[in-house]
């Protein structure tokens, strides 16, 4: 019955090896990672002005069990069970699958240390990052009482880490991010910062259902979240046009009169240089998306190329990036103005009053978007055509700009003092980039990057209806 067995010591020394691993490294690694991001957690709550909720320290396994007991969920397996016939164990299977690639695994100790150091120091090399609060302190009383949603547009993959890293002090957000980082190991480090993953267009209800409940759950438990309402990128420059899904999610299950409240912030963010700005006018004249391999060639070819312009020391900053962060807008306040229930109505009812919601904050994004000095520079020469403006009347057009942007609430986009250099500036990054030349004293467009100088004056396009008469 009992025989003995010859094993090479290597290999005895591997069984050993995973034995010990499996029983005592791992578990004791797991924990001791746990209890440091646990104190990390507890410090951030002493120390941020918008307070964390318990619900992010639930592990993703837990998490997406939670997810399984929603009511909504329960409904949508039943429902996949009669419109496919499967077996409900393997719908609910699925739906858990759903659920696992939904949920973030944050780390608060993690996020600290990379939004704060190398994140944080590339950000600062690569752009002049400035926050421009319209009233930070009512943004953090309603979040005492509220669970704050912040509603960004989407200019470029990086408003992610402006984002990030400017409301670091303030609050740990959980960014709705896109199928494009889904694979390894971005996808790992996006869901320990927060992020939770969308499928944008999925028609599939049984996964639509599963992202709902996270939503709700979340929102309910007072998860600090931040998504795009525009849902991609703008090719042109414009605000386009709201997506409505994550909106609705947040405002289907809404109790008006007991539940908790949502403070939507509009948050606009602008850049002197859009990274991705070559890339999207090249999507915009093929009418093609990029596929993922076609982004991550773009992206090496870029980087490339910066990190060749750095060793000939011919590599400049790429100018300001800045985000705007307006007065948070009460879900409670505005649907008893609306007199409306949400829970009380159908889809397209209730789809429809959540456009005018989405409607009213991409209004108010688009009156704090931040005027910087080439998007403003862009409009004062587009705006003369083909005649062209010396600098003296581009300087003095600018400053009329400006001066009718002053009484926009809130800080001033660029502070009185610093209007010269900005229009320096504006004009410097525009020659560089080879977007405007100097011909006979008079600064003109060059033909081939007009559509560069579209896009970068449409950003503030909306906020001068009436241009200034010329000097």
């Amino acid at each position: 019955m009992f025989e003995s067995v010859s094993v090479p010591l290597p290999v005895l020394a591997l069984l050993v090896a995973g034995c010990l691993y499996g029983l005592v490294v791992r578990p004791l690694w797991r924990r001791r990672r746990d209890r440091r991001n646990t104190h990390a957690f507890h410090e951030a709550q002493g120390r941020l002005a918008i307070q964390p909720s318990a619900f992010q320290l639930l592990k993703p396994t837990s998490a997406a069990d939670l997810l399984m007991v929603d009511p909504g969920v329960q409904e949508a397996i039943l429902q996949e069970v009669d419109r496919t016939g499967q077996d409900q164990c393997d719908v609910l299977v699925t739906a858990r699958e759903y659920a696992r690639e939904i949920v973030p695994s944050l780390s608060a100790g993690f996020y600290f240390r990379l939004i704060h150091g190398p994140v944080k120091r590339l950000l600062l090399r690569l752009f002049r990052v400035r926050v421009r609060y319209v009233d930070e302190e009512a943004i953090v009383r309603a979040a005492r009482t509220s669970t704050p949603v912040f509603v960004l547009n989407h200019r470029s993959n990086f408003d992610y880490v402006v984002a990030a890293t400017s409301l670091a002090d303030r609050a740990i957000l959980s960014f709705a991010v896109g199928e494009w980082a889904r694979y390894w190991p971005l996808d790992r480090m996006l869901r320990a910062l927060g992020g939770f993953f969308v499928r944008r267009g999925s028609g599939n209800p049984l996964y639509r259902a599963v992202l709902a409940a996270h939503v709700r759950t979340a929102t309910r438990a007072g998860v600090p979240q931040a998504f795009f309402i525009e849902g991609r990128f703008s090719d042109d420059g414009k605000l386009g046009s709201p997506r409505l899904g994550l909106l609705d999610y947040a405002v289907r299950s809404f109790d008006p009169q007991t539940g908790r409240d949502v403070a939507f912030v509009p948050v606009a963010v602008n850049y002197d240089r859009v990274i991705e700005d070559k890339n999207l006018q090249i999507m915009k004249a093929s009418g093609k998306r990029a596929t993922r391999t076609g982004s991550w060639r773009a992206t090496a070819a870029f980087v490339g190329h910066q990190f060749w312009l750095r060793l000939n020391r011919r590599w400049k900053p790429f100018g300001h990036a800045t985000l705007s962060v307006g007065a948070p807008v009460s879900l409670r306040a505005w649907l008893q103005r609306r007199d409306f229930d949400p829970r009380a109505v159908g889809r397209e009812e209730r789809f429809a009053e959540v456009g005018v919601l989405a409607g009213d904050l991409m209004r108010r994004i688009a009156d704090i978007m931040p005027v910087l000095p080439v998007p403003l520079m862009a409009t004062v020469i587009r705006d003369r055509g083909d005649e062209g403006v010396s600098r003296s009347e581009a300087r003095v057009a600018a400053f009329r700009i400006l001066e009718t942007l002053e009484d926009r609430p809130g800080e001033p986009d660029i502070p009185r003092e610093d209007w010269e250099p900005a229009v320096e500036l504006g004009l410097q990054l525009l020659i560089q980039r080879q977007m405007v030349k100097a011909d006979e004293g008079r600064l003109r467009i060059l033909e081939p990057r007009r559509h560069f100088v579209d896009y970068y004056a449409n950003s503030i396009g909306h906020l001068i209806p009436a241009r200034p008469a010329a000097p």
